[in-house]
């Protein structure tokens, strides 16, 4: 007997059925659509622009980089999802500790090889070195974040009132084609691993490597300012930086944030 994976209603590790391409297709209009990253354009910049400022107002002070990079991109995708903010950058407390700490737990088991079930079936089911039970307890901790918000969302949606559903997040979309709880849980945590983990991973590593390599420090400053005029940068005037394009992808070849890619 195989145990089922640690999220069977994923689009990773979800059987190939209809509802597994009904949530494909939603994804793909919904959230990675051209037109849904225009229209998510606005908020990327309003999400940058307040990790700049919080980072004015901590100048002079040791920061935790990681940490304030994990958070904006969160809140990032929590505002995609949910439509709101679920962390706070000025929290240095147990919320975004336990969040981030729960979600790099999952990424651990999840990822670990060294299961004596994957290599001798027979002894799956008994879970001898406690993966399943360590991996499913930390996707219940995430679980607990936004839980509340799908059961308050999927309210409002039956009480038949539409001025009380204000915003048109992903959860509405996904709770409007029938989606149940369980599903979106699962979907939602695959979502926040893969958005934040990865790419907190990348753009640490980035900066670790520019700060220690001043030259190419120096280098990035001077293409800025003798390309960029405004008194900030938009995504439009980016294929006008191509030596600090090329500084993220040497980051990205040195320290790949995952050792393999998903289709």
């Amino acid at each position: 007997m195989q145990h089922k994976p640690f999220l069977p209603h994923s689009i990773v590790f979800s059987e190939c059925n209809d509802s597994w391409k009904t949530l494909r297709n939603l994804c793909k209009t919904e959230m990675f659509s051209s037109n849904a990253i225009e229209t998510q354009l606005r908020l990327r910049a309003e999400k940058v622009e307040r990790l700049l400022e919080f980072l004015l107002e901590k100048q002079g002070q040791v920061i935790n980089t990681e940490d304030i990079v994990f958070t904006t991109l969160f809140n990032t995708l929590s505002c995609v999802v949910f439509g709101k903010d679920l962390l706070n950058l000025e929290d240095e407390h147990e919320t975004r500790v336990g969040v981030k700490r729960s979600i790099l737990m999952i990424v651990e088991y999840v990822g670990r090889v060294k299961d004596v079930g994957a290599f001798f079936p027979i002894f799956q089911r008994f879970d001898l070195q406690g993966i399943r039970k360590g991996g499913m307890k930390h996707i219940h901790e995430v679980f607990d974040y936004w839980n509340d918000l799908i059961k308050e969302k999927r309210g409002l949606i039956n009480s038949s009132t539409p001025s009380s559903v204000q915003s048109k997040s992903f959860l509405v979309v996904l709770l409007e084609n029938g989606f149940s709880d369980d599903r979106i849980n699962e979907y939602v945590t695959e979502l926040f691993v893969a958005g934040t983990n990865t790419t907190t991973t990348a753009l640490v590593w980035a900066m670790a490597e520019i700060v220690k390599n001043q030259d190419v420090m120096a280098k990035i400053q001077e293409e800025v300012k003798r390309e960029i005029t405004s008194d900030k940068i938009q995504v439009s005037q980016l294929p006008k930086l191509p030596y600090l394009q090329a500084c993220v992808k040497e980051a990205l070849r040195l320290h790949p944030p995952v050792p393999f890619l998903l289709p």
